[in-house]
């Protein structure tokens, strides 16, 4: 009944070794990493990369480093795919979870009792998966093919009254081993874990990453105010 946390740490995303910038003076890995160990829930830390100085860092940091082939650190290769040959390469040292953690190391800011809530989430639901999601109530539409735009809902409401739409925000996911299958993935039972903006904070842009540097610079400010 063991549950292991992947971080999926390729070198070349919107820049090189984005994963080993700094961020408000640390790697931006390391927050991955640190939330992972401070959730209490899993039994390996496991960092799957192709690069040497990323694994150094993750083996310097207390997490456990899984070398993989360049192929698979080639942009568009779906994370299962990374996620299943880091269970095979688990499987010739008999260690086989029953739940894996995805935890993505660009969106720094997942805070560790979501990642314990979500694992903790899939055993009770008995769900396939379990995603975090940001809440939205605004005005959505759809595309409609000779129409122009039609509301997704029939009555325009107040942001108050309106129905909630829920978008996964990429920071994460937790799965049953059993549940890999991406073809299928509509078909699966799925339970979200609720997260706010800041905590579904992506960096996929400069902007993104400036953004988070003030927020990372705002909260050491404000627990250095709390700690005097």
């Amino acid at each position: 009944m063991t549950n292991v946390a992947i971080i999926p740490a390729r070198a070349n995303d919107f820049v090189q070794h984005l994963v080993l910038r700094t961020l408000a003076g640390k790697p931006l890995l390391l927050y991955t990493i640190e939330a992972a160990k401070s959730s209490q829930v899993f039994s390996k830390i496991l960092v799957v990369t192709e690069d040497a100085k990323i694994a150094e860092l993750a083996k310097f940091s207390g997490a456990e480093v899984i070398l993989q082939p360049p192929h698979l650190s080639a942009k568009g290769v779906p994370i299962e795919d990374v996620a299943k040959f880091a269970l095979l390469q688990m499987e010739k040292d008999s260690h086989v979870p029953e739940v894996i953690a995805i935890l993505f190391p660009n969106s720094p800011f997942k805070h560790p009792a979501k990642i314990a809530e979500a694992v903790q989430k899939l055993r009770e639901t008995k769900a396939d998966f379990v995603v975090p999601v940001f809440e939205r109530k605004k005005h959505f539409y759809v595309k409609d093919p000779g129409e122009g735009l039609k509301p997704l809902f029939a009555k325009r409401l107040t942001r108050t009254e309106g129905e909630s739409i829920y978008e996964e925000n990429g920071t994460m996911f937790v799965a049953f081993t059993t549940s890999l299958d991406r073809e299928n993935l509509q078909h699966k039972k799925i339970e979200p874990v609720l997260m706010s903006f800041e905590e579904s904070l992506n960096i996929d842009s400069e902007f993104d990453f400036w953004l988070a540097e003030k927020i990372a610079l705002e909260r050491l400010k404000q627990t250095k105010a709390q700690s005097t």
